[in-house]
């Protein structure tokens, strides 16, 4: 199964950066394919989780938490590794979506990217614990 815990280090796709909005991924992408090529960005999602469901070399993707539930209902055995995680309080930066720690795990994320809300704290470690110990203290009341 792939969200079992393991030493090994996971293969990662990307689906979509969760700072896009729609305007902004449509000039991207016609950039790079032609004009009936481009889809919109929940359609690229799924096929991107598709095309990792498929391959056996791709553990899971790294996705926004707009898009956990539509992939983890379509792929429920990828690993997902969840981007935008801001604990309540925190600014929400240029993230399009944005879910707290423990509405992520609730809604199926296997792990999650917590980046510039501990980078940039007075007190990484403070801020580091606090949502340790919220995602501990939630995870055996939620069971």
């Amino acid at each position: 199964m792939r969200n079992q815990i393991s030493k090994k280090p996971k293969i990662l796709g990307i689906s979509v950066l969760s700072s896009f909005h729609e305007e902004d991924w449509s000039q991207t992408i016609q950039k790079f394919t032609t004009r009936s090529a481009v889809r919109p960005i929940e359609d690229s999602v799924l096929a991107f989780s598709t095309f990792a469901a498929k391959n056996p070399t791709i553990d899971g993707l790294v996705c926004s938490s707009h898009e956990l539930a539509v992939i983890r209902a379509a792929h429920p055995d990828l690993f997902l590794m969840v981007s935008g995680i801001r604990p309540v309080g925190f600014s929400q930066h240029d993230q399009q979506w944005i879910m707290t720690p423990h509405e992520a795990f609730n809604s199926g994320a296997s792990a999650v990217i917590v980046g510039r809300t501990i980078i940039q704290a007075e007190n990484p470690r403070e801020v580091t614990e606090s949502i340790l110990r919220e995602l501990v203290s939630r995870s055996f009341v939620a069971a």
